[in-house]
This record gives structure tokens, C-alpha cells and sequence, in this order.
């Protein structure tokens, strides 16, 4: 008998292994403790083939869903591999023979409950840990993977959603306000901008006698949504909070909502506010917004006032350390780091000394370009603005779609997604998405009949892509263009709402570019624009800059 020590099959009460794809992804045996001998790739392999079910999936594809960065021949190898890992980790989770692999009888997952509609409703609550497959990435070569798995994350969240509604239609419709509550917030939590929702929960809330907290919902919610979002609540739910705050909540109130439709594309756990900037002082005006969704708490989780001086004494001795941890954090995150010369501008392109190609900065994100032909388009073709680093922050970095695949980026055009369930209008400039808010706006961008020219685009790079605010009624200028205001003034413009400030031709000579390149705008378009920061020196001048170019 061989001396290889081989992993034990998980042993569970049923029989079946449980495949956990639900939050972060985990083969589980009877006790809950992790299978062990899986590698990251034969994990992926298996969430993909038990989810997809019944299907019949090609070694050869699968190879490449997976190892897409290798020769046919050493992917498929490696596909024989990790099928033979899987097989001694968890025994009848795949059926393979030479040609072909499916889903076997050894194994359960959640997801496929979930999207059978199988799981009773209280089990949705805690079989919905998170997103599909939070924080799983299976590594290089495996881009295919990730977007099926985007795809797959709005499918399964829309389903825990739909589920919740049902059941919430159901308790209300048998005055059982307090379960209709419950299902309510845990939706909202699911999807913070799901309106439904919260109107399911204000009007559970105000059946179930508290109608003061949910009017304070419902401020709440409307001050999240201008804050971050740059919009207000659907009609249906301003109405609802009108209703409330007189008193009258007629019966209908309760009756049952449409099936929800995906929201606007929701960006990754690394996006977050954008750093403040110093205002100009002649074009001051409030920043527009931004779109990017965070965590919504309800107002009725808010703590209550403390009573007492020795109460509000013990409070503010257990949150001073905290605030002075917070504010070290902010401080650290705004001085000079190490080497470089000041904190990235939101939306600035940044490049480290020695390296290629760059990083666009963006959200407290840095989103690095995949090539130079990338470089090229979220820059306006021009390359040289990018700022030379010697240290880049430690921010995370995802990987932007490469233009090579999605040539429709770095371009004034409007898309939407290919998903159904969602037909948000956006914009695309330098490589990132500005929300469009109605047709009117879109029309005004664009010309009449905008809507029914716009581009479809893969639900999965547009959720790659870093958002910007909602944009305005007036012409989207591409990244890299020049723009004077009717007094002169210059500046570049870098993303959808960000420019970088000129001041002088000189520094635009080094760049190869002039002051009679700019487009004329209008006072007010010009201040929509508002900088971040100096263009700086193209290092070498017009005669490297050119020579890169060629």
C-alpha cells in the first residue's frame, strides 16, 4: 500500500458534503468543519459546476474558464489535476470521464437551494451569509470565472430578495407586523437600496404603533440616498412618508408590492467616499455627490440618548479611544506617504517610478490600468499625465477591464447593462461610469433618441468600473480634453466632474498641448469640472512625451 497520506472524506449525517458559496466559500462536513486538501482552483471548479446543475460542461471549457493564461495542454492538465483533488476531498461531488465533467450526488450547495426557491423563508436569513462568493478570488487566468460569478451574485441576490418579499406579503396580509418587520430589515440589509423594502418597513413599522420611527427611516434614508447616491426616494415612498407624517395610513398601504428589479451596479467593498479636496476659490460651489452605495443602517437601530451625567461621562470615555484611532487613521491616510510627494487627487492617474503602466485613483481605490492601449484611453490619449510615485498608497488595487476586450470604454457613450432586471443609464468617460439620472438628461448629453442608441454592455465589467456622481444636463467631455472658461481659464479634464488645474502654457508644452487646444464651455459647465490638483510637468517634455506616443 502506497505511503500517500489521503484526506479523509468528510464524514455528515446525510451523507452529502455542503458547498457554502453564500459569504466567503467553504466545503463544510457533518460537524461544520472545513474539507480539507482543496486548493483554491478545485474549490472554483466545484462551486461552478454544482451550480450550474444539470449541465454538461466540456473539459476543454472548463479548462479555460479557469486556467485561461496557460496552453491548452497544460490547462487541461491541470484540470485533471484538481478534478483528482476534488475527488479525494469530497467523493461524488463530480461525475468525469475523458471528455466531459457534471455535478454529482455527493454534495449540496446553498446557492442552488436558493435558486430553487427550496430553502422555507426563515432559513433564508441565515442561509443569504453574504454575496456569492465575498472575497473569493480563485487567481490568475481564471477572468472568465469571475464573470460568471458576478453574474450569478445579482441572480442569487435578487432571488433571497424576491423570497423575502414574498413572505413579507404574506405576514402582512395576516397583520403579523412584527415578522413583516423582520423580513423587511433583513432585506434592507441585503440590499440597502432596495425602495421596496424600506417601504415595506416603514409600513410595518407604523402598523406595529411606531409610526415616529418610521418617519425617522425614511429621513434617514432620504439623507443616505442624496449623500451617496446624488438622488431622492422613488415617488411611491416620498408619498408613503407624507401619509405617515399626517397621521393617515389607509389600509391599502399593506397590500403587496411588485417583484423588485436589480438596482443600480453596486461597487466592490474597496470603494468608498472620495478624499476631500480644496476648493477652488474662484469657482467654489458644492460637490455633486457620489453614487457609490454604502451600508445603510435603519434609524431603528439608532442608540438611545444617554440619561445622566455619569452615563454620558462612561460613554465618552469609551468612544474617545475609538474617534482617536479613527482620526490617526484618517491623518495617516492624508499625510505624505513615503516617498511621494502628496495624497492622490480623486480620479488622478498615478505611475510608480520603474513600473507600467499606472493607477488610476479613484475613491480611496487604485484601480490599475491592465496595458498600455488601457493607459491610452482613460487618459485621452495622453499618457504623460500620470503622476510618478515612488511609493503608492496602501489602498486596494483591483484591475480595470482592459480596452483591448471592451473598446467601448474610455469613449462619451451611453451603455447599460445586458441584465434585464436592469436598465440604469450610464456614461462612461476615462474609464469611469456617471449615472444618468432621466432621458431628459441623457438626451441633453447626448441628442434626442439617445436612449434607444445606447450600447449593452456585460453586467460584470460594468461592476468592475469606478463610479462617479450623477451626471448633469450638459455635453460629457471625454478624459484628456481641454476646456477654457469665457475668462480664459484652462483646465484638463481627467474623469466625469474631475479636471486638474493649468496654469500656464509652458507646463501644457511639455505635454504637447496648447491653450488654443481647448474647447470653449460655458461658465457653468466649466465650474462642473472642478480640480483636484495642478497639472504638473510632463517629465522629458513634448519630445519624450511624442516619442512614447509613437
Amino acid at each position: 500500500m502506497s505511503g500517500e497520506r489521503r484526506t479523509a472524506p468528510p464524514q455528515t449525517k446525510t451523507g452529502f458534503a455542503q458547498l457554502k458559496t453564500l459569504g466567503h466559500p467553504a466545503v463544510c462536513g457533518g460537524d461544520g468543519s472545513a474539507v480539507p486538501g482543496l486548493r483554491k482552483k478545485d474549490l472554483a471548479l466545484l462551486i461552478y459546476v454544482c451550480v450550474e446543475g444539470a449541465a454538461v460542461h466540456a473539459r476543454g471549457r472548463l479548462a479555460s474558464l479557469l486556467w485561461g493564461e496557460s496552453p491548452e495542454e497544460r490547462a487541461r492538465h491541470s484540470l485533471t489535476q484538481a478534478l483528482g483533488r476534488v475527488a479525494r476531498a469530497v467523493p461524488r461531488a463530480l461525475a468525469a470521464d475523458k471528455e466531459v465533467v457534471r455535478c454529482g450526488t455527493g454534495v449540496k450547495c446553498d446557492a442552488v437551494a436558493l435558486l430553487r426557491g427550496d430553502p422555507p423563508v426563515d432559513d433564508a436569513f441565515s442561509l443569504y451569509a453574504g454575496p456569492f462568493l465575498e472575497g473569493f478570488d480563485p487567481g490568475a487566468g481564471a477572468e472568465e470565472f469571475r464573470e460568471w460569478a458576478d453574474r450569478r451574485r445579482a441572480e442569487l441576490r435578487n432571488a433571497a430578495l424576491r423570497l423575502l418579499e414574498r413572505a413579507g406579503e404574506e405576514a402582512a396580509a395576516a397583520d403579523q407586523w412584527a415578522r413583516a418587520l423582520r423580513l423587511a430589515e433583513r432585506a434592507v440589509e441585503i440590499d440597502p437600496v432596495w425602495e421596496q423594502g424600506h417601504r415595506r418597513l416603514m409600513r410595518a413599522q407604523a402598523a406595529h404603533g411606531e409610526r415616529n420611527q418610521a418617519l425617522r427611516h425614511y429621513q434617514a434614508f432620504e439623507a443616505w440616498l442624496a449623500a451617496e447616491v446624488g438622488a431622492e426616494p422613488d415617488p411611491e415612498t416620498r408619498a408613503l412618508a407624507e401619509q405617515l407624517r399626517a397621521a393617515e395610513v389607509p389600509s391599502e398601504l399593506a397590500g403587496p408590492l411588485p417583484v423588485p428589479r436589480s438596482p443600480p451596479s453596486r461597487p466592490t467593498e474597496a470603494e468608498a467616499a472620495p478624499p476631500a479636496t480644496t476648493p477652488d476659490p474662484v469657482t467654489a460651489e458644492p460637490d455633486p455627490p457620489s453614487p457609490t452605495p454604502l451600508p445603510f443602517a435603519a434609524a431603528g437601530q439608532t442608540a438611545e440618548r444617554p440619561r445622566g451625567i455619569g452615563i454620558r461621562l462612561a460613554a465618552t470615555l469609551l468612544i474617545l479611544p475609538l474617534i482617536l484611532l479613527l482620526v490617526g487613521a484618517a491623518l495617516r491616510d492624508y499625510l505624505p506617504w513615503r516617498g511621494a510627494a502628496a495624497r492622490p487627487g480623486h480620479g488622478e492617474s498615478l505611475r510608480l517610478r520603474g513600473a507600467r503602466p499606472g493607477y488610476l485613483a479613484f475613491a480611496d481605490t487604485l484601480y490599475a490600468y491592465p496595458d498600455w492601449a488601457t493607459l491610452h484611453a482613460c487618459t485621452g490619449m495622453r499618457p504623460a499625465v500620470a503622476r510618478r510615485v515612488r511609493r503608492l498608497p496602501d489602498w486596494p488595487r483591483p484591475e480595470l477591464p482592459t480596452v483591448l476586450r471592451h473598446p467601448w470604454m474610455g469613449e462619451s457613450v451611453p451603455i447599460v447593462s445586458d441584465d434585464p432586471a436592469d436598465r440604469t443609464a450610464y456614461v462612461v468617460v476615462g474609464c469611469i461610469l456617471a449615472g444618468v439620472p432621466d432621458p431628459a438628461t441623457l438626451d441633453s448629453i447626448f441628442g434626442p433618441g439617445a436612449l434607444g442608441r445606447m450600447k449593452e454592455v456585460e453586467d460584470s465589467v460594468l461592476r468592475r468600473l469606478p463610479r462617479a456622481f450623477i451626471a448633469r444636463g450638459h455635453p460629457v467631455r471625454p478624459a484628456g480634453t481641454l476646456i477654457r472658461a469665457p475668462d480664459g481659464r484652462v483646465r484638463w479634464i481627467t474623469y466625469h466632474g474631475g479636471a486638474l488645474a493649468v496654469e500656464g502654457a509652458a507646463v501644457l508644452a511639455t505635454h504637447c498641448r496648447a491653450p488654443a487646444d481647448a474647447v470653449p464651455v460655458s461658465e457653468a459647465e466649466f465650474r462642473y469640472y472642478r480640480p483636484f490638483a495642478t497639472l504638473q510637468p510632463a517629465r522629458g517634455g513634448c519630445r519624450e512625451v511624442a516619442a512614447r506616443r509613437r
